[in-house]
């Protein structure tokens, strides 16, 4: 009975033993499960909270944003903040041309048009292209009236071209009758005075008459030239208004660099530059050389020059070697300097029109030759020179401008040389300045004798 009574015991134990440690188990895992349980709630709220950052309850519930998730779906957009940012950003797109552009860097750029702040996109834009319509039809009535005053320019010139042409017609007349008149004089003086008084006579008559027809004609070819005058200015008006209408100009391909000077060599008085045999250079070449902090930069007179001249004298295939022909005084070539030849590019082919006559050694006289010598130095550095201005001529190069024809007085005596001298002198003045005004009409750069050769790097060698 003892030993049943303790194996009795002894069970009795064991369960009370487990039944324990399942209790604590038990407990443990409770408190496991609830300490989990209170971190996802916790995670839970702070997810709750995030989200009402984005989106309340009430605005979840609202049909633009269910409409948005709907179309999400339908875009493969993975959530509907995906759909609002990328639907912003093709609105920016549409408006500004640049998805990163705010709210206020597109309402400040409606404002630079003039919009008010307060009117819609759509508002300021119709307004704009209505400020648009309106100019252009502004600029198609200028170019309407600039054409008519065209007609009435050439007009005018041709009427006085065919006065001109009468002139000479009546001063060869009158050279003529002066020479029979002369000639009757001689034959018919010796047979008596009477008849010499009357050829006298007929001759002064005669004489009178046609200084009195010369001097119309100068009046009325004053007449006209005022008229040409008063329609050319009309025109420059036209045209000063036609550009404040916003033409665009052509850049300043003065301002072009074509190269550097990469390194010196005081003592030999010589540079090498960054452009060689691959960069079409050869022997003789020149350029003009320039301060990098100030560029390209020269005045129409040509006066302000580049601080050197050099000119190659050896080319390998990637850099040349050139000697300083000319330098200023302080202002020694550096490294990195710029270098530049207006009628030399690498890249491109410049056309060029020269026109009028040049004076390259300014003894004051000008020659045939000299314009040759520019055509040609503009032909060796790769450039084309043209014969009249088109659409895609590069530059126009002018000589001297001759000077304008001296008015003749009606009371000047005329003498058939100087008139046809006068009148030469006049419609070479006249094409000078035509074919500049043509250039400038076509946004063509014009380039003198001086800034030419300024920007040639030329020398009188």
């Amino acid at each position: 009975m003892a030993v049943r009574s303790r194996a009795g015991v002894s069970a009795a134990t064991v369960g009370l033993v487990i039944f324990v440690l399942l209790t604590v188990v038990a407990a443990v895992a409770a408190i496991l499960i609830y300490a989990q349980l209170a971190k996802s709630q916790e995670r839970f709220a702070e997810k709750d909270e995030s989200l009402a950052r984005f989106v309340s309850t009430q605005e979840q519930s609202n049909r633009e944003i269910q409409s948005l998730r709907e179309a999400a779906g339908e875009r493969g957009a993975a959530t509907v903040v995906g759909a609002l940012l990328a639907e912003r950003s093709a609105l920016r797109l549409r408006f500004s041309g640049d998805p990163s552009h705010t709210l206020t860097q597109i309402s400040e750029a409606l404002a630079d048009t003039g919009a008010h702040p307060d009117d819609p996109a759509l508002t300021a834009i119709s307004s704009l292209r209505a400020q648009l319509q309106a100019l252009t039809k502004e600029r198609d009535d200028l170019r309407t009236g600039a054409e008519s005053l065209r007609e009435q320019i050439t007009e005018k010139e041709e009427q006085i071209a065919r006065l001109n042409q009468t002139h000479q017609d009546n001063v060869g007349s009158l050279s003529t009758e002066v020479q029979t008149i002369g000639k009757d004089v001689d034959v018919h003086f010796e047979a008596t005075a009477k008849t010499l008084d009357e050829i006298e006579t007929n001759y002064k008559t005669q004489l009178d008459t046609k200084r009195n027809d010369l001097r119309q004609s100068q009046a009325k070819i004053a007449e006209l030239q005022g008229e040409i005058d008063e329609l050319r200015d009309e025109l420059d008006r036209l045209r000063g208004k036609f550009r404040s209408l916003g033409r665009v100009s052509a850049p300043d391909m003065t301002k072009l660099v074509d190269g550097r000077v990469v390194e010196i060599a005081h003592a030999e008085n010589l540079v090498y530059i960054d452009l060689g045999r691959r960069d079409k250079i050869f022997l003789g070449m020149t350029f003009e050389v320039f301060d990098p902090t100030r560029g390209v930069v020269v005045d129409e007179s040509g006066q302000q020059r580049g601080k050197a001249s050099i000119e190659v004298v050896d080319v390998a295939e990637t850099s040349a070697t050139c000697r300083v022909v000319r330098e200023t005084l302080g202002r020694p070539v550096l490294a990195d300097d710029l270098v530049s030849n207006i009628a030399y590019d690498q890249n491109m082919v410049f056309k060029f029109v020269v026109h009028g006559d040049f004076d390259l050694d300014y003894d004051g006289r000008t020659s045939i030759t000299d314009r040759q010598r520019v055509e040609t130095l503009i032909e060796e550095w790769g450039g084309v020179v043209l014969d009249e201005l088109t659409l895609d001529t590069d530059f126009l190069v002018v000589g001297v401008a001759p000077p304008p024809a001296r008015a003749l007085s009606p009371d000047e005596e005329i003498n058939p040389i100087d008139l046809a001298a006068q009148v030469q002198a006049h419609n070479k003045w006249r094409e000078y300045q035509q074919v500049g005004e043509q250039a400038r009409d076509m946004t063509i750069p014009v380039l003198n004798q001086n800034r030419f050769l300024v920007l040639i790097g030329y020398f009188v060698r």
